[in-house]
């Protein structure tokens, strides 16, 4: 029996020895409550990790929000660029025109 209880905590890969005598200790005797939680050390560490990346994934949304952000004001301003250059040529050819008819 105890065997077969080691071969299953090999098998949920649990990081060290202690854990796994913490355990046979739980199924022997029932309750463990005193001692430290056996899995506490592997989930947070865990739990860190998911926030790192949770983390890094947001960071990556962010910048390209910024990016298609800039992008979008670029267009914009470039084309408020074509529109003032189109009119002021417009007006100048509406200039040209009229001194050419007082003539």
């Amino acid at each position: 029996m105890l065997t077969s209880l080691l071969l299953k905590e090999k098998e949920s890969c649990c990081p060290r020895g202690i854990i796994i005598c913490l355990k046979l200790y739980e199924s022997i005797r029932g309750d463990v409550s005193k001692l430290s939680k056996p899995n506490s050390v592997s989930s947070t560490l865990e739990k860190r990790n998911k926030t790192k990346q949770a983390s890094k994934t947001l960071q990556r949304r962010r910048k390209k929000k910024k990016k298609k952000k800039k992008k979008k004001k670029k267009k914009k301003k470039k084309k408020k660029k074509k529109k003032k250059k189109k009119k002021k040529k417009k007006k100048k050819k509406k200039k040209k025109k009229k001194n050419n008819y007082c003539r």
